[in-house]
């Protein structure tokens, strides 16, 4: 199994190879010399810096490797934006990756051919399984290290505060319900077209912490939906 973009790319006739380089991405910091200070002085800028994944494959045509290779290009350089990639290795996780480099294909006989796809990926990864919508409950559990960022949607009216373990989300005139999206730090309507960040008198934004999270609720909700979105760094 290799997906990105939503599609198999085994469809063009092309197995992933087992000798893949496996990398984990760097933190950013950047390194001064000071005069009178012995060694560096690192200064972090408090991210993960995205890194290049590189999946070695053949391509076994039942026709021709031109045209399953010009398929393959097409449907890889479509666009140059972020999709969700998996592939065996991935382990019920979901990676952010895009695809901008040049592809090369070495051509062995007239139906067998060579080449590595190249990925350049986001630094963190995602459980799978927490990327699915569902209501919040009385608890919600994180058994990662690194801090979620989930999607609330929800309905109701007027002041209402939620907390999430120990982080509290305070709302204010809601006027039948908001999303908030903690990993981009937006709030919308319901229909997720107008802006309703007058409505959040909370800061910073709800966020999932590692281990069991109780959920306590104020205020005139009707339901609360969730994009928990558990995550680890990538490798």
């Amino acid at each position: 199994m290799f997906k990105f973009n939503g599609k198999e790319l085994t469809d063009f006739n092309i197995d992933i190879l087992s000798d893949l380089t496996f990398s984990a991405p760097a933190h950013d910091v950047e390194f001064m010399e000071v005069p009178g200070v012995d060694g560096d002085i690192a200064i972090s800028n408090n991210r993960l810096k995205g890194f290049d994944r590189s999946f070695p494959f053949v391509m076994r045509s039942k026709t021709s490797i031109e045209k399953d290779f010009q398929e393959l290009s097409d449907f890889l350089k479509q666009d140059d934006g972020w999709h969700d990639l998996e592939w065996i290795g991935s382990d019920g996780f979901v990676y952010k990756a895009m695809y901008h480099e040049q592809i090369d294909l070495g051509r062995i006989i007239n139906t067998l051919g060579k080449g590595v796809l190249n990925f350049r990926m986001k630094p963190v990864k995602y459980l799978k399984s927490s990327l699915v919508e569902s209501d919040l409950g009385s608890s919600i559990n994180n058994p990662y290290k690194r801090t979620a960022k989930p999607r609330l949607t929800i309905k109701g009216s007027g002041n209402m505060t939620i907390n999430i373990g120990s982080s509290v989300l305070k709302l204010q005139n809601v006027d039948g319900g908001v999303i908030v999206d903690s990993k981009s730090e937006t709030i919308t309507d319901l229909t997720g077209k107008r802006s309703q960040y007058d409505k959040l008198v909370s800061y910073p934004f709800p966020a999932i912490g590692q281990g069991n999270n109780i959920v306590t609720k104020t205020g005139s909700i009707t339901s609360i939906k969730i994009i928990p979105r558990l995550e680890v760094v990538a490798t």
